[in-house]
């Protein structure tokens, strides 16, 4: 297993080590505290023997997507011994490549990525770290980056459920013959492809995500860098810093520190929420480009 790149890293911080104060406070917890190496070490022991994080991690998903796959095969053996090869269109969009059941496996696959049940157990921190990078730009987030994009393997129950449902009545309405085989091979083989859209989607979102955790987390840093507190002079290097940054730019990022923080706060004490410095700019500036 690899260790964490940049991107991961500044993700899992939210862009921002400011952003950390909460964890801080939450690591001073009692509950947090029984949880330490001697309270979950037996959990930890058999994390080792099973080489995976089988035993404390699960995909939800994967109970539905079984349940579709089997229905998948029973369909195949019904068309197979109702229609012969007269069928076999139908079958492939059922089993084939491409096919329906293969495209539940590839959902339930990248559900178990980020479950942390896949080859590599850190596709869990993938999904973390999406998650504070999307959080970071709240509404202004671009749809295709969005966490719910991202997480949808996982909560794609409902999606699994549906069909699993299309699968028994499509092939049923063969089976009574109100419904043409390759009728039915055409609703099935584009479910199939919705839901290796699915996990396409999810790729993608993540892998923006990746790209833009560094520019994301240089810009919420010099926010926090440029938060001066009431009491304080600004440091050499806010002073430097200033003169790097446009004026809109910081206009954006000081009203973002006092909305976070208020007015007069020090910056650099426990706050209940992190900095949402990249929303305030990304606002400032489409307002100004839009008016």
């Amino acid at each position: 297993m690899a260790g964490f790149g940049l991107s991961q890293a500044l993700g899992l911080i939210a862009g921002s080590p400011l952003s950390k104060a909460g964890s801080v406070i939450a690591e001073k917890l009692p509950v947090t505290k029984s949880m330490g190496l001697g309270g979950i070490g037996g959990m930890l022991s058999q994390v080792l023997n099973d080489g995976n994080l089988s035993s404390i991690m699960q995909n939800p998903v994967a109970a539905i997507a079984g349940q579709v796959q089997a229905q998948v095969q029973g369909a195949v053996a019904q068309v197979q011994a109702a229609l012969g090869g007269a069928g076999a269109g139908l079958v492939s969009a059922l089993s084939g490549a491409g096919g329906i059941g293969e495209a539940v496996g590839a959902l339930k696959a990248a559900g178990d990525h980020l479950s942390g049940l896949g080859a590599d157990p850190q596709g869990f921190f993938d999904l973390v770290a999406h998650g504070n990078m999307a959080g970071m730009l709240g509404a202004d987030a671009p749809s295709a980056m969005s966490y719910d994009r991202a997480a949808a393997p996982i909560t794609s129950g409902p999606v699994l459920a549906e069909t699993g449902v299309l699968v028994d009545d499509t092939v049923r309405q063969v089976l009574i013959g109100s419904m043409p085989a390759d009728a039915a091979a055409t609703i099935i083989q584009q479910r199939a492809d919705m839901l290796r859209g699915i996990a396409a989607d999810s790729a993608d979102a993540l892998a923006r995500g990746q790209a833009a955790a560094p520019l994301l987390g240089i810009a919420s840093a010099i926010g926090g860098a440029l938060a001066v507190p009431s009491s304080m002079q600004p440091t050499p290097i806010q002073g430097v810093l200033a003169t790097l940054v446009q004026p809109q730019a910081r206009e954006a990022m000081d009203e973002a520190v006092r909305s976070s923080l208020g007015a007069g706060a020090g910056a650099h004490v426990d706050v209940g929420r992190p900095l949402s410095v990249l929303s305030a700019l990304l606002r400032k500036i489409r307002g100004e480009r839009e008016g």
